[in-house]
């Protein structure tokens, strides 16, 4: 047992490349799965979304199954990689979900895709280099994220605040999505939070105040790229970058925002989304599940040109 839920069997401890020790647990695929799903988009998911849910766990662990590899390990079970805990009692609806897709991946160009997803992506996807200094995907593209209609009714991709602000002000119901509770949200933020935020990350001194913020760059889909803050250091600016603009101002809950100016400390935020918005949006998957799409339906929408695969070695 640990921190009082009970793990199972076939235990190691390995040296890794730190000179510490890790505690590696060998078990199969498949039960991996079954502590993952519950705790990426929940077991009272649909069955269909579940099943696509199946599909991108299975297909982000073998990926990534090279990533610790000097530790002598595939995958953590923190959000570094995907969440697992042993379910404390077997879930039906995820075991036929992973029953029902056993062995399937997507796939381009034959080999196993980049399968990144998360919890909303407020009405818009990201690519791959929108979200991270790292390249674009074939696969991962960004759409608007509901009926055909709408796509026709936003153009990508966004080159100005207001075409965002038209895109944030839209009844939201047209989405897929629409019901997680950060699908559209407000953070009103003081300077001093700000300020602090800097001061954590040793980007400003204790007698640096913020001026102001403004966003200096925008991606095809309306993410803040690039974040300018103004400090009152003469000629002092920070540009936070793609994804250490959350990772610094951890009070955003993701780049797709618009910044309105209050006071001379005080700054309002409208935005969409909670996370990167790269892939699957799992809030999206579940509302196009109830609405009657199936599994392979739901992946082609979030990772266009991929194919669904079946490989062998998963079940040796």
């Amino acid at each position: 047992k640990i921190n009082n839920i009970n793990f199972g069997k076939n235990f190691y401890l390995i040296q890794d490349s730190y000179g510490t020790w890790t505690l590696i647990q060998k078990i199969k695929f498949d039960d991996y799965l079954e502590g993952v799903l519950p705790y990426e988009i929940g077991p009272s998911a649909p069955l269909e979304a579940l099943k696509a849910q199946a599909v991108i766990a299975r297909t982000w662990g073998i990926y990534n199954s090279d990533r610790f590899n000097m530790d002598k390990y595939h995958l953590c079970i923190s959000t570094q990689c995907q969440v697992y805990k042993p379910p404390k009692n077997k879930n039906k609806k995820v075991q036929k979900a992973i029953k029902a897709t056993s062995n399937l991946i997507l796939t381009y160009a034959n080999q196993p895709i980049n399968a990144f997803y998360h919890g909303s992506n407020g009405g818009i996807s990201a690519t791959a280099g929108e979200s991270w200094q790292m390249q674009d995907y074939s696969y991962l593209n960004s759409i608007v994220d509901g009926s055909k209609s709408l796509s026709k009714i936003f153009k990508l991709p966004f080159t100005s605040d207001s075409q965002l602000t038209n895109f944030l002000d839209f009844d939201k119901e047209q989405f897929y999505g629409s019901k997680h509770s950060l699908f559209r949200w407000d953070k009103k933020i003081s300077s001093q939070k700000i300020k602090g935020m800097l001061i954590k990350h040793k980007l400003i001194g204790i007698n640096e105040n913020v001026l102001d913020l403004n966003p200096i760059e925008r991606s095809s889909s309306g993410r803040v790229t690039k974040l300018e803050i103004k400090t009152n250091k003469v000629n002092k600016y920070i540009v936070l970058v793609k994804d250490d603009i959350r990772r610094v101002l951890s009070f955003i809950p993701s780049n797709l925002f618009t910044i309105n100016k209050l006071s001379d400390d005080l700054w309002l935020l409208r935005g969409g989304g909670f996370g990167h918005g790269v892939g699957l949006s799992q809030s999206g998957a579940i509302e196009m599940a109830e609405l009657g799409f199936s599994y392979d339906q739901i992946l082609n929408h979030y990772y266009q040109n991929a194919k669904l695969e079946k490989i062998e070695i998963l079940s040796q």
